[in-house]
């Protein structure tokens, strides 16, 4: 998987020294990591108890914080049951400016037990002396601050301007924490009319399927013909744009009618027509609306297959056999002849990005109802939908499709 960053590539290359980390073995139990605010819009924290970690790991500890409070950025784990002379092994990571940086090889042994307030704790009646040193010292060993180390699993992942990327590493985040939309420099904002009415948000990068966790923390819109867009879609439309010769990969997709909103769909979409085009998609019955709230959509992308998880569970999974052409051409998709020539995952071998994208309407995913405005091939049918508004735009209260984050991670 590559990642071209159009406009920011001159940034990649300057360094950044994470700051160090302050653990804190709590008493009676718990403990606190935190490092101070730089201007990060992301902390995470990743760590094992008395065990080195394997590589960047995501350990027994993996926490990401996206909100820094009293100036610092904090993970605590009030369960946690610490002892002297433990030693928590641990790697950082932030973001800033939209970039990610480590520290790696991180290593603290217990050594006093503090109060909440920070203040030395009194153990079995004697007050705890204090460390030689700070408790803001840690040892490291030897080791570039950002890029591979020792330990590292390479991935088949590669970022332009960097060297290599770790196997599980993040290699983007967006929080979605600005206030103005402008400020979202990772993004391209576009409202456009092509067969379908379409309001899209770009992620501004490419990448290729050789390997990334993409995750989604969303709330999808409610309102009747409402149809929320989380995809994957081509950069480069090398086998036509027309009929989806080059592909689509929906992460998560819900009709915003209450009828229809408790099935959610994830796949590739290879033809404009059916029988193929839903052919591939996959199903999950939810318990209650999906929009109702927000929930974790989280698709895995691997040279041989797709996953779709949400909230964790694995609702299905998309192998290509000997190749996506093979179905295709069984189901009369003449344009599969193109992608004989690719890899099996042809032709999402290719170069891909990230839309956030609310639509209303269309012509291929509402069924002629009864109760639709519309009909999919009548050559009225825009005007015959705006003419129903009294009947759908009431519906339309809890429209908006609220994104927490996005995140994409290495394999």
């Amino acid at each position: 998987m590559i990642i071209i960053f159009f406009i920011y590539c001159d940034i990649l290359i300057l360094a950044y020294t994470v700051p160090p980390a302050k653990l804190e073995a709590i008493y009676p139990q718990g403990l606190r990591v935190s490092i101070p605010d730089d201007g990060f819009t992301l902390f995470a924290f990743r760590g094992n108890l008395n065990e080195e970690m394997d590589g960047l790991e995501a350990g027994q500890w993996a926490r990401d914080i996206t909100k820094v409070k009293n100036g610092r950025w904090t993970f605590k784990d009030k369960n946690a049951k610490l002892k002297i002379g433990d030693k928590i092994y641990f790697w950082t990571y932030v973001i800033k400016n939209g970039l990610g940086y480590r520290h790696d090889n991180g290593e603290w042994t217990v050594t006093e037990f503090v109060n909440e307030d920070g203040s030395p704790a009194i153990t079995d009646g004697q007050e705890t002396p204090p460390p030689s040193v700070t408790t803001e010292q840690y040892t490291t060993k030897p080791g570039p601050t950002s890029g591979p180390v020792p330990t590292c699993m390479q991935s088949q992942t590669a970022v332009l301007g960097r060297n290599s990327i770790c196997k599980g590493e993040l290699i983007f985040s967006e929080e979605f924490d600005k206030t103005n939309i402008r400020e979202l420099s990772n993004w391209n904002l576009e409202v456009k009319f092509p067969q379908e009415p379409m309001h899209w948000f770009d992620w501004n990068e490419g990448m290729q399927s050789s390997g990334i966790r993409v995750e989604v923390r969303a709330k999808l819109p409610s309102g009747s013909w409402l149809l929320p867009e989380i995809a994957l879609e081509p950069l480069v439309t090398v086998f036509g744009n027309i009929y989806y010769e080059s592909g689509l990969i929906r992460i998560a997709f819900a009709k915003g009618n209450d009828i229809y909103a408790k099935k959610l769909y994830g796949g590739p979409v290879l033809s404009d027509s059916e029988p193929y085009r839903t052919y591939l998609m996959k199903e999950k019955i939810g318990m209650e609306n999906w929009h109702r709230d927000f929930h974790n959509y989280s698709l895995v992308w691997k040279p041989d297959g797709i996953q779709l998880h949400v909230d964790g569970e694995l609702y299905g999974t998309i192998d290509p056999g000997v190749g996506f052409y093979s179905s295709a051409m069984q189901q009369g998709v003449q344009h599969s002849s193109l992608w004989v020539k690719g890899s099996v995952m042809a032709p999402l071998d290719k170069m891909f990005y990230m839309t956030l994208g609310l639509r209303v309407g269309g012509i291929h995913d509402f069924a002629d109802v009864h109760e639709k405005p519309w009909r999919n091939k009548n050559n009225k049918a825009m005007v015959n939908f705006w003419n129903a508004k009294d009947t759908w735009f009431p519906t339309w209260y809890d429209a908006d499709m609220k994104i927490d984050y996005v995140r994409i991670y290495a394999l």
